[in-house]
Order: structure tokens, then C-alpha cells, then sequence
């Protein structure tokens, strides 16, 4: 049986699941105060309603990134250069480190 916090878990998307990979979007993650790099990937245009949590209709506030945690703290769209920007932190409280 799943717990409460399980089933939270459950609900996080991973980054390199998440977008079909194709389309005229690019899409890059930034990590805050870590050097660590993550693939770049590809999306359509009307994939960008997947950045919202059906549970609470806001956007991910948490995603893995290679199984590993982090907060998200910023989305950034530039529709000139076609670039969805990612900014996201290590989640402390789930003792995510970078190697």
C-alpha cells in the first residue's frame, strides 16, 4: 500500500520522460549554484500545458532530473528563440547531491 508521501512522489515528473521530444522548442535546465548539465531536449508548442500539475492546477513546483529531486523556482519561455529555460535547485531536504 502507498503512502501519502509515495503517492506525492508519484506525481513528479521526470525531466527526460516528460516532453515528446520533438518540435520546434527547445528545452534547457539551468541549475542554481551547481554546474551540473542535464540532455537538452524538444517540445511542441502545445506541450507546455504539461508543465501543469493536474492535482493542483499550478505549475510543477518539483521534477527529477535523473532520479534526482529538485525544486523548481523559475520557467522561463523566450518565444524569439523558440527556448523553454528551466531553473531549478537540488532539493536539500532529500539530500540531493551533485557529483
Amino acid at each position: 500500500m502507498l503512502n501519502k508521501e509515495n503517492r506525492e512522489e508519484m506525481s513528479i515528473p521526470e525531466y527526460l520522460n516528460f516532453f515528446h521530444r520533438g518540435g520546434e522548442y527547445r528545452v534547457q535546465v539551468r541549475f542554481k549554484n551547481s554546474s551540473a548539465q542535464i540532455a537538452e531536449l524538444s517540445m511542441a508548442a502545445d506541450e507546455i500545458g504539461k508543465l501543469i500539475d493536474p492535482a493542483t492546477g499550478d505549475y510543477y513546483a518539483k521534477m527529477y532530473f535523473d532520479d534526482h529531486l529538485c525544486d523548481i523556482y523559475k520557467y522561463e519561455i523566450d518565444r524569439a528563440k523558440k527556448l523553454l529555460t528551466i531553473r531549478a535547485c537540488f532539493s536539500t531536504e532529500h539530500k540531493c547531491h551533485v557529483t
